[in-house]
């Protein structure tokens, strides 16, 4: 039993209880205030909840340890409310104890997160209901990997690699993966085959499942990052200015790339294979809002790494 004192007027609270595994079967609210004399009796009413238990196994069917397996608990409409985990023990075996009344869907092969929607169990446990024998089968990811390359061969660092499984509209059947600097990419997928593309309008390239040797040729410019601090002539950052990178496209145009600033310190993602660009600096005031002017505030040929 309790009381509660000392509540905040138009507060509201809900109360939940549990013991051992029992769960509490309902979730009374109480609007504040009620004078003491009013105040109501908070019953809640715990009950035995659900267990379910089951194994996980590889695809050859042996226990498959040390396991996280999840479990997602469904509201009456179908949207989800809730996630809970237990980890399998040496042989695979796992249980989940004391679990409302209610549905839920268990996974049947997951692998770093993503979920086949075909391979889902769902249960419509009851108080006290205990569910033995369940199967969650293990499906081991499989590797799409390669290079992205410009079309004189050079790898292309940081480009965006995206994928869909052929025959499939489901969002858990696609993905990205950003190469790393030396434009090498790898893609932790499902069996099947799959299109494979450079963001950015390159044609799509079937590639099954298990492939490593992929090669991707693109025209796109890579992503390159600027980044800077803009200053007084005392060496404080500067509370506001206007940046500005500049890129000079073929046949001497150029074009012009915000960065944003905040106290001083810049950033801009340029797509351009232009090692080179000019950073303008202009509109910088103090913290008073008083106009700076600054020196030299121009920066040409300013180097892009990577």
């Amino acid at each position: 039993s309790f009381v509660l004192h000392g509540l905040v007027p138009g507060e509201s609270w809900t109360f939940d209880a549990e013991k051992g595994t029992g769960r509490c079967e309902s979730h009374p609210a109480v609007p504040v205030p009620y004078p003491p004399e009013q105040a109501p009796a908070v019953r809640l009413v715990l009950r035995e909840g659900a267990v379910l238990r089951g194994r996980v196994v590889d695809a050859e069917g042996s226990g498959f340890p040390r396991y996280r397996v999840v479990l997602n608990g469904l509201h009456p409409s179908g949207r989800g409310k809730a996630s809970l985990s237990v980890r399998a023990d040496e042989d695979g075996h796992f249980v989940f104890e004391g679990l409302r009344a209610g549905r839920y869907t268990l996974s049947r092969g997951r692998w770093d997160g993503e979920k086949d929607g075909a391979g889902m169990q769902r249960f419509d446990l009851a108080w006290g209901q205990v569910v033995e024998g369940v199967t969650v089968v293990r499906v081991p990811a499989q590797i799409i990997s390669g290079v992205v390359v410009d079309a004189s061969g050079q790898p292309v660092p940081r480009a965006t690699v995206e994928f869909q499984r052929q025959g499939s509209a489901d969002s858990h059947a696609r993905g990205i993966d950003v190469a790393r600097s030396d434009g090498r990419f790898r893609l932790r997928v499902a069996a099947g085959t799959y299109n494979v593309w450079v963001r950015g309008g390159d044609t799509p390239m079937e590639i099954e499942a298990g492939t490593t040797d992929v090669t991707l040729q693109t025209t796109v410019s890579p992503t390159r990052e600027l980044l800077g601090l803009v200053v007084d002539a005392a060496g404080p950052p500067v509370p506001r200015a206007k940046v500005t990178i500049w890129v000079r496209e073929p046949g001497d145009s150029l074009r012009g790339h915000g960065a944003s600033c905040m106290m001083g310190r810049f950033h801009a993602s340029l797509e351009t294979q232009k090692p080179l660009v000019d950073v303008v600096v202009e509109g910088a005031r103090d913290a008073a809002g008083h106009p700076l002017d600054l020196q030299p505030g121009v920066w040409t040929g300013v180097a892009l790494e990577g």
